[in-house]
C-alpha cells in the first residue's frame, strides 16, 4: 500500500492464523523426534522409508527475522517503519502472537 499524501510505502497484512502457529509447528516437531526415539518400530510403519524430521528450527525466530527484514527494506530515506499487532476482542490465541513479538523486538 502506498500513502500518496505522505509519499510513503506501507504493507498492510493481516495473517494470524499463519504466523500464529509457527510455535505449534515447534512442538510437533519435538512431538514426532519423541514419538520416533521411543517408538521406532510403531513410527517406521506409519513413515515408511527415508523420513526425516526437520532439525532444530525455531519458526517463531524465523518468523520474527522475516518480519524484520520487511522493516528493513521499508525503511526508507528519514522515514522509520514499525509493526502493529492486533489482537481482536476475544482473540483466545494470544500467545503464539506475544511470542513473535518478544522475539522481533530482540531483532
Amino acid at each position: 500500500m502506498y500513502d500518496h499524501i505522505k509519499k510513503f510505502l506501507c504493507q498492510v497484512e493481516i495473517n494470524t492464523i499463519a504466523s500464529s502457529l509457527g510455535s505449534f509447528s515447534d512442538n510437533l516437531k519435538k512431538f514426532h523426534h519423541h514419538f520416533k526415539n521411543k517408538y521406532p518400530e510403531i513410527f517406521s510403519q506409519y513413515c515408511p522409508g527415508e523420513y526425516t524430521i526437520p532439525e532444530k528450527e525455531d519458526t517463531i525466530e524465523c518468523i520474527a527475522e522475516s518480519m524484520k527484514i520487511a522493516i528493513d527494506l521499508l525503511n526508507l530515506g528519514d522515514k522509520e517503519s514499525i509493526v502493529v499487532f492486533v489482537v481482536q476482542e476475544k482473540e483466545r490465541n494470544v500467545f503464539d502472537q506475544r511470542a513473535v513479538e518478544a522475539m522481533l523486538w530482540n531483532k
